[in-house]
C-alpha cells in the first residue's frame, strides 16, 4: 500500500472540513459525541426565531469536524444522502489514533455496541474497529500500520 502525503509547504484548497450526519435526536447524539467520544462541542446552530438547535459541530482534530443535524426530509429532499436499504451504509466516520485498543475498552465500558472488535486489516495495512452511534451511523477507529 502506498501512503500519499502532502508536502508541509503544499497549501490545501480548504481551511477546514466538516462531515455531517443526520440524526433523529439531537440531544442523544450530542451526548454520544460529547461524552462517549469525548469530542468538544464548538458550535450550536439555531435558526433565528426558533426555540431549539438544529445542528451542532464537534472538533475531531485541529481542522477536522463532525456535525450532527436533525433529520428533516424537507431540508435534504433530493440529496440522495440516505442508503437505498437498511443494510447499506452511506458514510463511515473514521477517527485516527494510536490507541485503538484503549478506545475499544472505553466504548465497551460506556455501553457502546461494538460492530467489529479491533483487528489487523492486512489488505489496507491498518488496525481498526467499528461501532455505531445511536442513529446507526457507522464509526471506525483506526491506526495506520
Amino acid at each position: 500500500m502506498t501512503v500519499v502525503t502532502a508536502s508541509a509547504s503544499a497549501p490545501s484548497p480548504f481551511d477546514q472540513g466538516v462531515t455531517f450526519l443526520y440524526v433523529s435526536d439531537l440531544e442523544r447524539a450530542t451526548e454520544f459525541l460529547g461524552a462517549t467520544l469525548e469530542l468538544p462541542l464548538v458550535l450550536s446552530q439555531r435558526p433565528p426565531g426558533e426555540a431549539r438547535d438544529f445542528a451542532r459541530i464537534f472538533r475531531v482534530a485541529p481542522s477536522s469536524f463532525v456535525g450532527i443535524v436533525l433529520s428533516d426530509p424537507k431540508s435534504k429532499k433530493g440529496t440522495g444522502s440516505r442508503a437505498k436499504s437498511p443494510d447499506q451504509d452511506v458514510v463511515t466516520v473514521s477517527l485516527i489514533t494510536d490507541d485503538v485498543d484503549e478506545w475499544y475498552k472505553k466504548l465497551k465500558r460506556r455501553g457502546v455496541a461494538i460492530e467489529k472488535r479491533p483487528a489487523h486489516n492486512e489488505r489496507y495495512l491498518i488496525y481498526n474497529m467499528f461501532f455505531r452511534d445511536p442513529d446507526g451511523n457507522l464509526f471506525e477507529i483506526q491506526q495506520f500500520r
